[in-house]
């Protein structure tokens, strides 16, 4: 499971390339996250394990520029940033079979229940931020697979999900995302929708927004 502080690295990177390979030499970068930005800039140190990696290439990206200037935006400053990386990301995603209401939905776990809760009562209308904040972590359902996960899951929400899916989609991977994510307590068409969203924003090497935008693991 990645954090958002990698897939703030990955996004960082993958705009340095990007910038690199459309020969640029001065670049300034934008970016909320602070960690991300205040590390490449010296200003803190980088002591996680998982990201020294990920810091020291993102290091020797910006040493091929000529001049950099790396600057931190705090997140409420960054709504209209955050608004075109969603933009970018549904524009990335056709449109599914509706799935019908009144299917019976999991409670969520106690961990999990706020955002759950929030993104049940905003439906389509959540952002690309409460999407990517959603974590599921380790739990009971992280390695379930196969029948022993889809037994978990009622006949009709199987049935529903199923028949929603695109044939590009119907893989034994994404949909055991969309069972797990149900039974955590998303709605079905929600359990799919952030499936989809999982699923295209690995695709996504560049997100548009924040200058360097935001990837989602």
């Amino acid at each position: 499971m990645q954090t958002n502080n990698v897939a703030e690295y990955s996004g960082a990177i993958a705009g340095l390339k990007k910038a690199l390979e459309l020969g640029c030499k001065h670049i300034k970068v934008f970016g909320d996250s602070q960690l991300v930005i205040y590390q490449l800039s010296r200003r803190y140190k980088c002591k996680t394990p998982r990201l020294q990696p990920l810091y020291q290439q993102g290091c020797k990206l910006l040493l091929q520029f000529e001049e950099y200037h790396l600057n931190w935006i705090p997140r409420h400053k960054n709504s209209r940033a955050d608004a075109a990386a969603g933009s970018v990301l549904k524009a990335k995603l056709p449109p599914t079979v509706e799935i019908p209401d009144g299917l019976p939905v999991p409670k969520p776990p106690q961990r999990l229940k706020e955002k759950i809760l929030e993104l049940r009562s905003k439906g389509n209308k959540a952002g690309f931020k409460e999407w990517l904040n959603l974590k599921s972590g380790w739990d009971e359902f992280s390695l379930l697979k196969g029948e022993p996960l889809a037994d978990r899951v009622p006949e009709s929400v199987r049935t529903a999900i199923l028949g929603a899916l695109r044939p590009d989609e119907n893989q034994e991977n994404f949909v055991a995302k969309i069972y797990r994510w149900y039974l955590r307590g998303l709605p079905p068409a929600l359990a799919l929708k952030n499936a989809g969203w999982m699923q295209k924003c690995q695709q996504m090497p560049i997100k548009s927004g924040k200058g360097f935008g935001e990837q989602v693991v």
